[in-house]
């Protein structure tokens, strides 16, 4: 698989690590690609920035990627933007995001994250610390899901920016962050 240590050969095609940063943004990943990307997360330890946005990924394959990064907890960007991602698979992905010790950045933004994922989000952000920035926008977030995320940031004060789609929920969820905002005062949301 690797060809230097910049270089990783993956599907026939080399890719560069542009430092710590490996970008594979509309690649068109699909599920039987997992394999090559589980091993490179777990032998590759310098990569700090994680790009698969774009990728058609869903969450048998998130599944299998988050095994990965609890293997290598190096991580501190991951960018699962724009993919097929619908909540179903909570269990390896809690574990990475309640245990990892240095992601910084999640990007879950134009997914399908449903009120109960929002619930088990709300879970892991009560427990991690590492955390500072979550965006959440292009998901239906809906009011019992919101209601879970404002309790986790009122006890959480190391998120120190969320984006969220506030469109569908309108008055309802402002009203709960202006409750976040006063025992968070550094917090800045940011929204539709």
């Amino acid at each position: 698989m690797f060809k230097t240590n910049d270089d990783i050969q993956i599907w026939g095609q080399i890719y560069y690590i542009d430092g710590d940063v490996l970008d594979l943004s509309d690649k068109s990943i699909t599920d039987k690609d997992v394999k090559d990307i589980w091993n490179l997360i777990i032998q590759n330890f310098r990569i700090k920035k994680l790009i698969l946005q774009n990728n058609n990924i869903t969450d048998e394959w998130a599944k299998i990627i988050f095994e990965a990064l609890i293997v290598n907890d190096n991580i501190e960007e991951l960018d699962l933007s724009y993919n097929y991602l619908m909540s179903k698979n909570f269990e390896k992905i809690n574990e990475y995001l309640i245990n990892t010790k240095n992601l910084t950045k999640l990007d879950l933004s134009y997914n399908f994250i449903s009120d109960e994922w929002m619930a088990q989000i709300s879970d892991w952000i009560w427990k991690n610390k590492s955390l500072n920035s979550l965006n959440l926008f292009e998901n239906k977030n809906w009011l019992p899901g919101i209601l879970e995320l404002k309790r986790a940031l009122i006890v959480n004060k190391s998120i120190k920016t969320i984006k969220i789609w506030i469109y569908e929920t309108g008055m309802q969820w402002a009203l709960q962050f202006v409750e976040v905002l006063k025992h968070n005062t550094k917090l800045k949301i940011i929204y539709n």
